[in-house]
């Protein structure tokens, strides 16, 4: 498992190594804080460890933790190789960030990660309204480094105030009357049903049921359904399984006369819905089926008492129908002054043509 950096100890900053099986110690302690911090279910060990079982092959992970007197109060997983660190993430990732106890933590965390760098650092999905964020990007520059930031995507989000019905009159009436009417049409070619479940009884059943509604339409076709690739497929069955025993998943079907049509993968956690996939039988389009299982969710994450439904992912169309606010997560590069670093900057600043040109200029001193 990754290797374990160990700061903000009494005495001076040390360095030990951990392997997979050691890594199994520190998770118990880095749910703790987690927990402590009501962090959200992406920057828990548990979405860490499946995203590398899946997506880390051949990488060398690591883990960044600040302890104070022995204790965890700070965690930071990385990909570290040579002088560069990347974080765990791909487009399966809604956001990345630290889990820490204070801003101590926090700051200790994001400087070491910086210092540590000599040639690239590379996050992505990162809330610039986020200690780590700032802190990152502060120091890379403190410290003389080329910076790059960019936003990645857009996500739409619901702020949960009031009640369902006050929320649901800030609708555009047109969309109001359009979704009500669907519903109509849909109940009328047979039995319709709208459930949610906890995973906690055949689970497997359930995600092989809605995962073949979530590859069933344009996700299929451009390769990006759940079920298109194995370890994509392994990936969110590890963290429905790990979310399920925890109690934080929920599962919403749209059926009709048995028959799904419509399908959310949700996680419940930090006071918050988070839409991690959804999915509908484009058959049945006309309808809206995804739409009429969304307003089942907001309605479902109102009573429940959450304070946001998050949608996730980039922002569409269908989103922008129920949500007026939006996320924005950004991609934070910095490189050092190597030939290594140089070069990437280059690279990613003004296009792969030059970088071959820079690279030669540097090995000859110019």
């Amino acid at each position: 498992m990754p290797d374990l950096i160990v700061l903000m100890t009494s005495a001076p900053a040390t360095k030990t190594t951990v392997d997979w099986e050691e890594m199994a110690a520190l998770s118990p302690e880095w749910d703790e804080l987690a927990a402590a911090v009501d962090a959200g279910p992406f920057q828990r060990p548990g979405w860490f460890e499946a995203w590398l079982r899946a997506f880390g092959r051949g990488r060398e992970p690591k883990v960044l933790a600040a302890r104070r007197e022995g204790r965890l109060v700070g965690a930071l997983p990385m990909f570290r190789r040579g002088g560069a660190a990347v974080s765990p993430t791909n487009w399966h990732t809604p956001s990345f960030d630290a889990v820490a106890a204070d801003d101590e933590a926090i700051q200790a965390l994001g400087h070491e990660l910086v210092a540590s760098v000599s040639s690239r650092l590379d996050l992505s999905f990162l809330d610039l309204e986020r200690p780590l964020a700032r802190l990152c990007l502060d120091a890379a520059k403190g410290a003389g480094r080329r910076v790059i930031c960019r936003p990645v995507l857009r996500s739409p989000y619901v702020q949960l105030e009031g009640d369902f019905d006050a929320y649901e009159e800030t609708l555009e009436t047109k969309f109001r009357r359009e979704t009500a009417r669907r519903r109509r049409r849909l109940e009328e070619q047979g039995r319709l049903e709208i459930a949610f479940t906890d995973g906690s009884e055949e689970l497997e059943t359930q995600l092989r049921e809605g995962f073949a509604v979530e590859a069933s339409g344009w996700k299929a076709e451009h390769g990006s359904a759940i079920a298109s690739h194995p370890e994509t497929e392994a990936f969110y069955s590890d963290v429905a399984s790990w979310a399920a025993d925890r109690g934080w998943l929920q599962l919403g079907f749209l059926r009709l006369d048995g028959r799904a049509l419509a399908f959310s993968f949700l996680l419940v956690l930090a006071d918050t819905m988070h839409v991690v996939k959804v999915g509908f039988d484009p058959e049945y389009r006309k309808f809206a089926p995804g739409s009429l299982l969304t307003r089942a969710s907001i309605q479902r994450a109102f009573e429940q008492g959450l304070s946001c439904y998050d949608f996730l992912g980039d922002e569409n169309r269908y989103k922008l129908d129920w949500a007026r606010e939006v996320r924005e997560r950004f991609r934070v590069q910095a490189f050092g002054s190597t030939p290594v670093g140089m070069g990437g900057y280059v690279a990613w600043r003004y296009g792969r043509p030059v970088v071959k040109r820079t690279l030669a200029s540097l090995r000859r001193g110019e």
